[in-house]
């Protein structure tokens, strides 16, 4: 994407250095975010829901600047979601042997998840474009994130 918005091996580098800023940003910011959501399980969903958002705008704007611009967005939202999401499971989880065994778990399926999407929309960025599997990928995590919270209020009831 950013390459076919003029970004050459330089600026591809600057911006990768520039993804592990912004993510580590968002990992310092999480705590605060945390209690402006007033529960992690907000946090989690509002950070899933602003990543999937972000990700499908990164390609629709055509421009660097903003392209650049929603795609950091997407990235402090995505250095927020993880520890937010290592807390909240640590919280939930009370026996330790139950405790490590789903954080392991956790983690596998994590990076399985990773190179599935990947897979996924490299074969669609082939067939459709790159604006497809970006927009593909940010529809998947925005409808995810509300599958879950309703999920989590049929089981409330």
């Amino acid at each position: 994407l950013f390459s076919d918005l003029g970004v050459g091996q330089i600026g591809m580098g600057v911006i990768m250095a520039g993804i592990q800023i912004v993510l580590l940003l968002g990992a310092l910011i999480g705590p605060w975010f945390v209690l402006k959501a007033r529960h992690e399980r907000a946090a989690l969903l509002t950070s899933q829901i602003a990543i999937g958002i972000t990700i499908a705008l990164t390609p629709a704007v055509g421009v660097l600047g903003s392209a650049l611009f929603f795609f950091g967005l997407s990235e402090l939202a995505r250095g927020l979601f993880r520890p937010i999401k290592d807390a909240y499971l640590n919280d939930q989880i009370t026996d330790r042997t139950q405790r490590a065994t789903l954080l392991s778990f956790e983690s596998m399926s994590h990076h399985g998840g990773g190179m599935l999407g990947l897979l996924v929309s490299g074969l669609v960025a082939e067939q459709f474009g790159v604006f497809a599997a970006w927009s593909l990928s940010g529809a998947v995590l925005v409808a995810s994130a509300v599958l879950l919270l309703r999920a989590h209020r049929r089981s409330a009831t």
